[in-house]
Parts: C-alpha cells; structure tokens; sequence
C-alpha cells in the first residue's frame, strides 16, 4: 500500500508527509478515503501557513505535525497488513465496512480518533516535562497549537462541499441540509473543546511520564480507553452533531488513579477499587484534647500514586490544622455508594499525613478539575459566573496521606479478620507545609443546640454510623457499626466481630448518606464517650459539629450555598493573607 520509501522513519518534513498521504490513498470505494482526503487538504494549508511565517516557532510546529500526521499513517499501514492498531483506530478503521455510515459522520470518526488519542502523544513526542513547567514557553507552544485549529475551522465550508461532491442520494436528509449552517458552527465548537481537552490530557500524560514508563504506559492505556468508548458512540445510528453537541467531542482524563499509574506503592489489589472509585471516604484526625474527629470527604489518589489525597476548604481549615499537629490520621473506605463496584472491601488506612497550602492557586485548580470530573451531577447546569463566586467552597488545602498500614475485609464481611498489608522499610513519608501565621479563627459555622431531635431522625433514616476511636498507639480508628438506635443521651451501637480496635474512650459518631451522583447530601456529627468496649457500645454525646449538608431541590441547595457565602464573607482572603499569598482566583473551565 505504501511506497518503501516512505516510512515514519523517513518522514521528516511536511513534504514527506504529503508524499506519504498520496502513497497511501485508499483506493475508490474505501469509505477511509473521505478522513484521508480531509486530513491531506488540511496538511496542505498547513505547509502554507509554514512557508507564509504565520506560526510563532515553525522549527518546533513542523516535527511536531509530522509526529502528528505519522501516528495516523502508521495505523492505517498497520490496518493494511492485517495488525491491529490502537483502539480508537479499530473501532474507526472497522466502522469504514458499515454503508450507513455518510463520508461526513466517517471524518468525525477519523478526526475524533486522531485527535483525541494521538495529538496528546504527539505533543509529548515535541514537548519535555520540563517544558511542560515553563509557562511562557508553553504559552507560545500554544499559540501554534490554537493556529493548526484555526486553519482546520477555516476550511471547514470548503471541506463540508467537497464531501457533499462524494455522498450518495440520501446521505444527507432535508433536516442535515437545514441545519449545515449551524453544523459547521458545531464543527468550530468541537475543535474548541477538543484542544482544551487534548492539552489537558498532554498534561496528564507528562505528569504519568515523570513517574516512569510504568505509569505512563498504564495512564495512556486509560486514555485509549476513553477514546475508543468515544468514537465507537459515533458509530451509532442518529444525529451525531446533535449528539455530540449535547455530550461533547473530545475525553477527559479524570484524577489520577492507582490503577491507572500501575500501582507503584504496589498496594494490594483488592484495596485498589475502592481508593480509585469510592465517592466518599470517612477521614479521621485528633484534637488537643486526644478526641477523634471523623469527617466524611471526597478520596482521591495522589498525583504520585503512592499517596491518599483528601481536601478541606481553606475557610474551614481545623481538618488540616489537626493533621499538622499529629500526622497520624486514618481513612475508611466503607461506603460504595455510586462506586459501582460490586462486592466491594472495606478498607481502614492507618497514615502519615502532610497537609498542603504553600500554593493554593494550584491547589484550588487542582480541586476544582478533580471534584467537577468526580463528582460533576450537582454542578450540571449551574452557569459558570455563579460557579466563580463560590470562592469560599473552591478555595482548598489538600491533606495527602501516605499509607502505613493498611487493613481490609474481601467484600465488606466485617465479622471476619482483616487482611493486613505493611508500608515497606525505607516509605518516604514528606512533612507538611510550615503552618500559616497567626492565630486560627473560629470556626464560622455552629450546630443546632436540638441535637437529640437530629440524632434520632438520623439513627433512624441513615445508614448505620462510623465509630472513631483511639487505638493504644495513638492513631484515630474508625470503623462502621453494624446497627444503631438513638437514646436521650446519645447511641446505642453494635460493632461487629471484626473491628480492629476495642470501642471505648473518647470518640465520634459520624454518620453520612449520598445519593449515587451526588446530588443531596447530608452529614451529622457528633463527639463524646464511648461507654463499653464489646460488641455492644454506648455512646454519650457531648457535643454535635457543625457540617455542610446540601439537602432538597436545586432552588434549596443553591439558596444554602448563598447562605454560606454571606457567613464565610472575607474569609478567603485573610487566610490567604495568614500563608502569604493572594486569595486564589477560581478558574472554573469551559469544558469538564
């Protein structure tokens, strides 16, 4: 199918690289041929722009279209001789034999695979991870990257009339002929979110690629995934402007996972389901006094993999504080909900923390990436400017917890022993940042002095509750009860057989339930004593905590984060100013 002569190897130039599209035109009646002929017209108005100077570093933007243009070429040789290519190639190279398919909805299959799974290799092939940090350079980087849409957009009519030349009667319904106005519109919209998208996921990838090959090759594995789930829906019958117009073009890569880094910490497998997909995790710490306190908070894995990642917002920073003081914290995965996993463990982490404030830009962009892709329902529909002034929730500290001991239960059997994995000899374990100056406020929220009403709905109506309790080495326990009914003085609870730690002395009650998207919400806390130590416990509350719950209809949910903001006024910037910095501004992105 190919001129020898014309190999990746030898393609250096934009030249070489026309030479190798016209040596590997598929022949008439191959539906590839309607991507390949958009992609060579387009290769060409490059090669334009190149020798006319419009790019701001032609030396950089012209091996990088040739890396580009190859990884299309190379899968398309591979095709021919009978190997499999990548996924999202497979699925579009496989999608060419199907006659229902219009040459139009065959460019959006090829371009889609093209660029949501190859720009993001070609661009690492061009840019080093080091580069990847040097903002100016990525900023004009960019500039070129924008331009090669830009001539993509601008061609996008001529391209749209030559494919009306090629298709057969009936291709185009009187619907698809009304509404070409508005799909070459869609086309500039697509490509807009496309390369957000692809340099988001370039980001990532060189992330993945400073850990070693292993987590990069299991990172990029994800990524062909993603876009292979992607091109195979444009396959499907219907309109697919329309579809994609509501569900978007291009893939994004979501926070970092274990399994998704290879598991470089090498933690058991089993564990790994629940650190990857757990919505919720119950996060325990110790005051002055020595009482645990156990707040429900969204998991995540850390960016090295090798460490657990919880946040707190920065207007409510005792969470961190705490864990400042005493870094013995632990974390319990025991509630699948919206998981999707089935027969899931229950896992208890006993950890090292390091908080995380010295740069709270990045760390409230971070949060806001990571939380919209986890957790994106009750943010669907809320317009971008109201997101932005929610600068009291965005902003964040992030705890990181580098586990030491980890326990768990095959599928949540807690009346049996725990299977038990060691954090090995020679665990780096980073301290946290230096602590801010001055004196820790107040906390701006306070709970309703009718505990005992609360207490008894939630006994009632929630699942049962998380019980924290110090062990005799000083780290905060927690672990679910099996059943629990409320009292004038507080719970009566049954732990089951299984518990890793005798319930008694100070401790915390902590119950929380979720819708599986994350919609409502509700949490209710309470500190105090734990009067026995067996199977049955009695618990004495001596004081309830103030939470956030977003509970009812969107109008009650939006009208509490209001309600929130007015009591939190100010409060951004003077624990930004207490670290030295300015309050973070809250980049909320177009597309997530």
């Amino acid at each position: 199918m190919t001129d020898p002569a014309l190999s990746s190897r030898q393609t250096k130039t934009v030249d070489d690289v026309l030479r190798r599209f016209e040596a590997t035109f598929p022949p008439p009646g191959d539906e590839k041929r309607h991507f390949h002929g958009v992609y060579y017209r387009n290769t060409v108005a490059v090669k334009d722009d190149l020798e006319a100077g419009l790019f701001v570093d032609p030396a950089w933007l012209e091996p990088w279209d040739v890396v580009f243009a190859n990884l299309y070429l190379d899968a398309l040789e591979a095709w021919s001789r009978g190997e499999r290519p990548s996924l999202p190639w497979q699925v579009a190279f496989e999608a060419a034999d199907d006659p229902a398919i219009s040459p139009l909805v065959h460019v959006l299959i090829g371009l889609n695979a093209h660029l949501n799974y190859d720009l993001p290799q070609a661009l690492l092939a061009v840019v080093t991870d080091e580069e990847f940090t040097d903002a100016a350079l990525i900023r004009r980087r960019y500039r070129d990257f924008k331009h090669i849409d830009d001539i993509v957009v601008r061609r996008v009519k001529e391209e749209d009339l030559e494919l009306q030349r090629v298709e057969e009667p009936g291709d185009r319904t009187l619907f698809d002929r009304m509404m070409t106005p508005l799909n070459r519109l869609a086309s500039k919209r697509f490509l807009q979110e496309a390369r957000y998208k692809v340099w988001r996921n370039a980001i990532e990838l060189s992330k993945a690629r400073r850990l070693g090959p292993e987590a990069y090759a299991a990172r990029l594995r994800e990524l062909e995934e993603l876009c292979r789930g992607k091109v195979a829906d444009l396959t499907r019958p219907g309109k697919v402007l329309v579809r994609l117009g509501v569900e978007g073009y291009g893939v994004l890569l979501g926070p970092p996972t274990a399994t998704g880094l290879g598991n470089p910490a090498a933690w058991p497998a089993d564990v790994l389901r629940a650190f990857d997909r757990f919505k919720t995790c119950e996060y325990a710490t110790v005051t002055r006094r020595g009482t645990p306190v156990c707040h429900p908070l969204t998991p995540y894995v850390g960016e090295d993999g090798r460490t657990l990642a919880v946040s707190c917002g920065l207007t409510s920073p005792a969470k961190a504080e705490r864990a400042r003081r005493n870094p013995k914290v632990c974390l319990l995965y025991s509630n699948p909900t919206g998981s999707g996993i089935l027969d899931p463990p229950v896992v208890v982490v006993y950890g090292t923390a390091a908080v995380r404030d010295w740069d709270l830009q990045r760390n409230t962009d971070r949060y806001i990436r990571w939380s919209l892709q986890k957790v994106p329902a009750p943010w669907r529909g809320i317009p971008r400017p109201w997101m932005r002034r929610l600068d009291w929730y965005w902003s964040r500290i992030w705890i990181e917890v580098t586990p030491e001991r980890i326990l768990w239960w095959p599928g949540g059997r807690l009346d049996d022993p725990p299977l038990r994995w060691e954090g090995p000899a020679g665990t780096t374990r980073p301290e946290s940042d230096p602590p801010p100056a001055g004196r820790q406020p107040p906390a701006w929220r306070e709970a309703g002095p009718d505990w005992p009403a609360r207490a008894a709905r939630v006994a009632r109506d929630f699942p049962p509750p998380v019980v924290t309790v110090m062990d005799p080495d000083g780290w905060p326990v927690p672990f679910r009860a099996v059943s629990c009914t409320a009292d004038s003085e507080g719970f009566d609870l049954r732990m089951p057989a299984g518990k890793p730690v005798a319930t008694v002395g100070p401790g915390c009650v902590t119950f929380q339930r979720h819708d599986p998207d994350f919609r409502d919400y509700e949490n209710a806390i309470y500190t105090g004593e734990v009067n026995a130590g067996g199977d049955a416990v009695a618990f004495t509350v001596e004081r309830a905590l103030p939470d956030i719950s977003l509970t009812g209809s969107w109008v009650k949910r939006a009208r509490g984060f209001v309600s929130n903001a007015r009591l939190v006024r100010g409060r951004v910037a003077m624990e930004a100013a207490r670290r030295g910095q300015p309050p973070p501004k809250i980049r909320i992105p177009r597309y997530w």
